[in-house]
């Protein structure tokens, strides 16, 4: 049975992933796209309309640059201070993604339990990183709503800013908690296809509700979900044993 429903994202977006790691955005290409403007947009991991491949490009981009750092914590607009107190001046340990969710370690597991972060951008969240020894870091917003939640600071000049729907804290159970309500990543190597497969085998909803559908696949949102079915064209209703959407959903990834 070869319905890896988990690999339909692969083949569109993959490419972002191995563009990161391959190094291609390195300063001469940043240079040849548009220069330090450019190079500076990529490195701070803007991020709109965010969907999985995205928050696994920022997951990637923060272990290199900020994990195994210790920072000061604080919390501009005051609506993550216990959260900045939790994690001020304990090491970044790691950083995952699990769909559009990045999940923060802090801490030392031989000392005490680590604190887990969880952020989730929302629609226009940011997790942006600075350099203040060679560009200018953006002025620190304090209001409420579209404030500044986290700030973390680095002896070595390295600012790190936090704005994003949610941010939360707690121990390891909180990822656990968060990991066990959503479905499979299809961009993690512990992505579990059997599992996926016999969920979607006894779903009734329409494909393109499965693919939106967070606790089936961790990440495609309606960018994937419109290119998806409008290149496959499976018919609208319902899945059942009885119509064709699982036969094209099969075909489509033997091809993938």
């Amino acid at each position: 049975r070869i319905l890896c429903v988990i690999t339909l994202t692969i083949p569109t977006i993959s490419s972002y992933i191995v563009w990161s790691r391959s190094g291609v955005f390195n300063s001469v290409t940043a240079r040849c796209l548009g220069g330090q403007k450019f190079l500076r947009n990529f490195r701070t991991s803007n991020i709109l309309m965010v969907e999985g491949h995205s928050v696994h490009r920022v997951a990637y981009s923060h272990t290199q640059r900020l994990v195994g750092k210790c920072f000061k914590a604080t919390s501009p607009n005051g609506r993550f201070a216990d959260g900045a107190k939790a994690i001020d001046g304990k090491p970044f340990r790691k950083v995952e993604a699990v769909g559009k969710n990045l999940f923060a370690f802090f801490g030392d597991p031989a000392v005490q339990a680590l604190v887990c972060v969880h952020v989730h951008f929302g629609m226009s969240g940011t997790w942006s990183v600075f350099d203040r020894n060679i560009e200018k870091i953006p002025e620190v917003k304090t209001t409420y709503s579209g404030g500044t939640r986290l700030l973390l600071e680095h002896e070595s000049g390295l600012v790190s800013i936090v704005s994003a729907m949610t941010l939360q804290h707690g121990n390891e159970s909180l990822y656990d908690e968060k990991r066990k309500a959503l479905g499979q990543d299809p961009l993690r190597p512990d992505a579990n296809v059997e599992l996926l497969w016999n969920k979607v085998n006894r779903c009734r909803k329409s494909i393109a509700q499965i693919i939106m559908d967070q606790s089936y696949f961790a990440g495609p949102g309606n960018i994937y979900r419109s290119s998806w079915t409008n290149s496959n064209a499976p018919k609208p209703q319902p899945m059942t044993k009885e119509n064709e959407n699982l036969t094209v959903l099969t075909r489509a990834n033997r091809l993938a």
